[in-house]
């Protein structure tokens, strides 16, 4: 595999920063159809921020092409790999896009009576992982660093700009061919 660096800064009120390190697997092939699974459930995650990652994934693989489907996953038993098989042999996908936490931290604030607890910056790394069931092994692998410094929670827009980072790289790094225009 090669290693690849790719930073990308969004300038919004949030300044926020997402910096992605990604391998692709030498012949890996891109995708046509993936299950995206994802497991991600604490703060900054939680909530918008996750709605805005997923729904902009979404639209950002249907833009190259790529079909796909979600699926949440509350706790890794170990047997991700055969669940990944079994629900994409029933949704006809050729590949699975694994998406969970890898650490960070979350800076937090209350107000004067110790309540509303507002997030006031965080840094945050999530691990993916893409399984293509053509070949039985993971193709492309990437760290991704989102940081983040705000008043207030993360939004759907944080979520928005991470996955804009995610599908930037699958398709800079040759696993869509499909994305017209980019």
């Amino acid at each position: 595999m090669r290693p690849l660096l790719l930073v990308i800064a969004i300038a919004a009120c949030s300044h926020s920063k997402t910096t992605v390190e990604s391998t692709r697997a030498d012949g890996a092939t891109p995708v046509e159809t993936v299950m995206v699974f994802t497991n991600i459930s604490d703060p900054p995650f939680a909530g918008l921020m996750n709605m805005g990652f997923e729904n902009q994934l979404r639209a950002g693989l249907a833009a190259c092409q790529v079909r796909s489907e979600f699926r949440q996953v509350v706790e890794d038993g170990g047997d991700s790999m055969e669940r990944a098989t079994a629900s994409m042999e029933a949704m006809r996908t050729n590949a699975a896009l694994f998406v969970k936490e890898a650490g960070g931290k979350v800076t937090t604030y209350t107000d004067a009576h110790g309540e509303n607890v507002r997030s006031r910056g965080f840094d945050v790394w999530v691990e993916l992982e893409l399984l293509d069931r053509r070949v039985n092994k993971v193709t492309w692998k990437a760290l991704v660093n989102y940081r983040g410094f705000k008043n207030g929670e993360a939004t759907m827009k944080d979520g928005e700009a991470f996955a804009d980072a995610v599908v930037s790289r699958l398709r800079s790094d040759g696993m869509m061919l499909g994305c017209a225009g980019k």
